[in-house]
């Protein structure tokens, strides 16, 4: 914390600072003693006090107290309050084991995220306990009693020296209403919104176990100034309770596809080669697109699709690994005739909808209507 002063006045007694950390009060964490400027024209001085001891409390005060001799020339004076958080390297990891730790309630919200062991005070929403330790963070919009209020949690970083980074985290969206949760960045004087979304309910209970998502941070790094804000949205007051957890920021090369490399190449032969370019199983795709189609990379084989024929649509069920790890983009398309030379896509007599995630993977249902002409659905994959 920083603030300015002046103390001009021969029957000042003192200017202290004081803070108070939830339970008691320490005194005179910063204070001068008697007057400390010869004129009313001398420059303001500048203090700076170490608050890192109350970093992560949750009803932290912090008072200025003075006292004068007499009752004149005694008029000591603040200004410029400035309370600025030094910027977290990485690696880094934050689980609310013993408070907010270094995130900050956003002031562009309408209401604030809980702190929060075991489940939520709400009905059929929320987790029923934490993903890692004890403690978590959740939006509790039932004490509003408004609707399509936001949450907003922030916190900021110097990537500087990071490269590749990924930002990972937990998160339970167990709730008839809730709206979304997202990740924004800012890297300077804007926000990138929706580098990380999911809308609307994303379990089926309480006790469903937490989702892990990976956030690639890459475009990101070398910044030495960078706030990741969680946003959180409900659409009516109640069964909305967005919860947080296990916040982690990790430099790693290709880290996603590492992990994957490491999962599926479990046990092949020595020397299989397992860079992105590599093609072990011969077929048509690499290593990169294997991992983008959710296929095997040792068996020749094609992204598995699910058909389904109702009364009026032809549909197509398939999975694809989130684009912003694998610089991927899969979609469905359709023709008329297998030898079209157009395509469409999405919005154009096609409907995607996702019908959830499994971690990085998210399940797609492509439909067109049946209207008595030939319908052919193909899945896509453009680096």
């Amino acid at each position: 914390m920083s603030f300015d002063y002046h103390m001009y006045g021969s029957y000042i007694d003192y200017l202290s600072m004081d803070v108070y950390d939830g339970s008691s009060w320490t005194s005179n964490i910063w204070t001068k003693i008697g007057q400390q400027h010869s004129s009313s024209s001398d420059a303001w001085s500048s203090a700076t006090v170490d608050l890192s001891a109350y970093a992560g409390g949750d009803a932290v005060i912090v008072r200025f107290r003075t006292k004068n001799k007499q009752w004149n020339s005694a008029d000591p004076a603040i200004d410029n309050i400035r309370i600025e958080g030094a910027y977290i390297t990485t690696p880094y990891a934050e689980s609310f084991e013993n408070g907010f730790g270094t995130w900050r309630q956003s002031a562009d919200d309408d209401i604030d995220w809980t702190r929060n062991s075991g489940g939520t005070p709400t009905s059929n929403t929320g987790p029923s306990g934490a993903s890692a330790g004890d403690w978590y963070l959740y939006m509790e919009p039932h004490d509003s009693g408004i609707q399509y209020k936001t949450a907003s949690l922030e916190c900021s970083f110097d990537l500087s020296g990071a490269s590749h980074l990924t930002l990972s985290f937990d998160y339970h969206m167990y709730g008839n209403y809730i709206d979304y949760l997202a990740v924004d960045v800012s890297a300077g004087s804007s926000w990138t919104s929706n580098v990380w979304i999911r809308t609307g309910q994303q379990h089926t209970g309480s006790d469903s176990a937490w989702s892990n998502a990976v956030v690639n941070l890459s475009a990101f790094v070398g910044n030495s100034e960078v706030t990741i804000r969680f946003r959180a949205k409900q659409l009516e007051w109640h069964a909305a309770d967005i919860a947080i957890d296990h916040i982690r920021l990790e430099n790693y090369g290709l880290y996603e596809y590492e992990q994957w490399v490491i999962d599926t190449f479990a046990g092949a032969p020595e020397g299989t080669d397992t860079a992105t370019a590599g093609n072990p199983d011969g077929d048509r795709f690499d290593n990169k697109l294997e991992w983008a189609l959710v296929t095997d990379p040792m068996t020749p084989d094609t992204a598995p699709m699910v058909t389904n024929i109702d009364d009026s649509d032809f549909k197509v069920i398939y999975r694809r690994r989130d684009p912003d790890l694998t610089g991927v983009d899969v979609y469905a398309s359709w023709a008329s005739s297998l030898t079209s030379t157009v395509w469409k896509v999405n919005g154009d007599g096609l409907t995607e909808v996702s019908m959830g995630w499994n971690d990085d993977v998210e399940t797609i249902e492509a439909s067109v209507s049946l209207d008595g002409i030939n319908k052919f659905i193909r899945i896509e994959a453009n680096e």
